[in-house]
């Protein structure tokens, strides 16, 4: 596999996304075109040495 093969491969449209921001949790899913994703925070689930993470996503725009 030559570099960046993998990239081109695969691409994911947000046309079917809802405007909107997205938390990480346990049921957090944005519905791509190709399927679901799944937005979490799997550091703070399992260790309880971290806190919360700020992180989101955001869909602004159709």
């Amino acid at each position: 596999m030559k570099r960046g093969e993998l990239y081109r491969t695969f691409f994911e449209g947000w046309e079917n996304a809802e405007i909107g921001t997205y938390i990480p949790s346990e049921l957090t899913l944005i519905n791509g075109d190709m399927g679901y994703w799944y937005v979490g925070d799997t550091v703070s689930t399992f260790s309880d040495e971290c806190g919360p993470t700020p992180h989101k996503a955001e869909i602004i725009m159709k």
